[in-house]
């Protein structure tokens, strides 16, 4: 399968300055450390994890908001340092988190929607209207609305603008960084399968980033499980579900809240905090809270292994560098 979008030992760091203002050091947060990824043609790629692990800012740097620190990212073969902003902008959009302060209050929504049109397209104020109202309606929502401000809609209806904004330049690409996490559980079906709808209707790819678990394994192909800037897992949707290799995608795999009518068992989650990105870990970046980790895990980064067709996993225990060492994963 051809990859639409190439990421490549993409590094996001971030300068943070000593709280002493006589010091001239400087410390590096890693937001992202080394991550590489890619994205076929009318696929969709889950990037997981806890907060604070680097998802948003990985899918900002693949927007072209963040620009790296080092790796390249590639679309369609072509580098982003090859292509201008309004190509890059043309081809890859974003929809955020939040439907409300993702949209300008003073302006209308057909203004929002037609907005990318004038500054990217440069189409007419006829082509624009006329194309805004496609988009309206293809996202399930009405022409008399057109001329309503954003704080007149319901918080399904403006992640539907914020979709609809987001199709006008009909990009290759769609990024959705938590696009469904701020919506009431039935509306969040409802946007789930409009994206879905979408994706089958114009053949767009989509990196969705999220924490929810449930969310992902029905509307993703792939996942990758991020760690503290670092991707620790990445296969199939059905490889990291039904048999999960690394110690912190099992983990969060048996945090997902389930059901259960007869016994009701607690739920078991990872002991102890996030490392500080500032000071990272030295070996594994999840070390520090793995039940299984021994000494090797602490003395040296573990290579990214191939477990399976589709399916690729980071930890020293899948390599067998710690063999006969702790509990096999």
């Amino acid at each position: 399968m051809t990859s639409l979008l190439s990421v490549k030992n993409l590094k996001v760091y971030y300068p943070v300055k000593a709280a002493n203002r006589l010091s001239s050091r400087v410390s590096w947060l890693k937001a992202v450390d080394d991550v590489s990824l890619e994205v076929a043609e009318n696929e969709t790629v889950g990037i997981v994890g806890e907060s604070g692990c680097g998802k948003s800012t990985l899918g900002k740097a693949v927007v072209g908001l963040i620009k790296p620190t080092e790796g390249s990212i590639e679309f369609d073969g072509r580098s982003y340092a090859e292509m201008s902003t309004k190509e890059r902008a043309r081809n890859i959009q974003i929809i955020f988190q939040d439907p409300y302060s993702s949209l300008d209050p003073r302006m209308t929504v057909g203004e929002s929607i037609e907005e990318p049109l004038a500054v990217i397209e440069g189409m007419s104020r006829a082509e624009r209207r006329r194309r805004g109202l496609e988009l309206m309606e293809e996202v399930g929502l009405r022409p008399d609305q057109y001329n309503r401000y954003p704080h007149e809609f319901s918080g399904g209806q403006r992640q539907r603008i914020g979709i609809a904004r987001a199709l006008a330049t009909n990009p290759k690409i769609v990024v959705c960084d938590e696009a469904v996490s701020a919506l009431d559980v039935s509306i969040q079906a409802q946007i789930l399968n409009l994206i879905d709808d979408l994706q089958r209707r114009h053949h767009l790819s989509f990196v969705f980033i999220s924490h929810n678990l449930s969310v992902v394994e029905h509307i993703c192909d792939k996942v990758a499980v991020m760690y503290l800037g670092h991707i620790v897992e990445y296969g199939d949707v059905e490889s990291i579900f039904e048999n999960p290799q690394h110690p912190y995608t099992k983990a969060l795999l048996e945090a997902i809240p389930q059901i259960k009518f007869d016994d009701v068992e607690p739920v078991r989650g990872l002991e102890g905090d996030v490392p500080s990105a500032l000071d990272p870990p030295s070996g594994c970046c999840f070390h520090t809270r793995c039940p299984f980790a021994t000494e090797c895990c602490s003395a040296a980064r573990p290579q990214t292994v191939q477990v399976g067709p589709s399916h690729w996993c980071a930890c020293h225990l899948v390599t067998g560098d710690a063999a006969g060492e702790g509990t096999p994963v």
